[in-house]
């Protein structure tokens, strides 16, 4: 059986959801989020795994132990809207890292990963490595928490190049973490389960 590629993530809800999906189709009209198979979302934790239902007893041992927590979005920048690290946030990621078990070092490179993609897509190299390498590189300290609107590798613009209005700083309540199966680009792709927090 194939690893699965996973992200551990926060669904926005509300008007951040429908500023990121308005804001994706501007600046990325090819390829933009939605709300059935390109999901905006914040990235907790990504990686692969060979143990679909050990990671979501994990997850859900971890989602049992925080209290529902507000996200602030202060601005949008490039082809992100960005997010403040607040402590329960940053706490939520690091557990999310350090206990749910998607750094698995056997995985090797050439390995044949399971990505959800449309019929006739293909998931790219850098797709693979982000992946791959996200608890190494992009974890803890590193961690920029964010929603992505668009992607370098298509035709769209920055978001300075497009005109929308937005008040920021905007917020939503996170009551619940989700499991997406990953698609080409790091896009999430569809839900595999969702754990309500305490």
């Amino acid at each position: 059986m194939k690893p699965t590629a996973c992200d551990i993530v926060i669904l926005p809800t509300g008007q951040v959801r429908d500023l990121a999906i308005k804001l994706s189709k501007l600046i990325s009209p090819q390829f933009f989020l939605n709300d059935t198979d390109l999901l905006p979302h914040i990235t907790l934790a990504m990686g692969f795994t060979d143990d679909l239902s050990l990671l979501k007893t994990k997850i859900a041992e971890i989602a049992s132990q925080f209290e529902p927590f507000e996200i602030v979005v202060n601005k949008a920048q490039g082809k992100k809207l960005y997010i403040v690290k607040s402590d329960s946030l940053r706490q939520l990621h690091k557990h999310l890292i350090l206990r749910a078990n998607l750094n698995i070092d056997h995985f090797e490179k050439d390995i044949d990963y399971d990505f959800f993609n449309r019929s006739g897509e293909k998931t790219s190299r850098e797709t693979s490595n982000y992946t791959r390498n996200f608890i190494r590189d992009r974890s803890d300290e590193n961690w920029v928490p964010h929603i992505t609107l668009g992607w370098d590798d298509n035709d769209g613009v920055d978001i300075e190049s497009v005109d929308f209005k937005a008040n920021f700083p905007m917020k939503f309540t996170v009551n619940d973490i989700n499991l997406c199966h990953l698609g080409n680009r790091n896009t999430c792709r569809k839900v595999l389960g969702t754990w309500k927090l305490k």
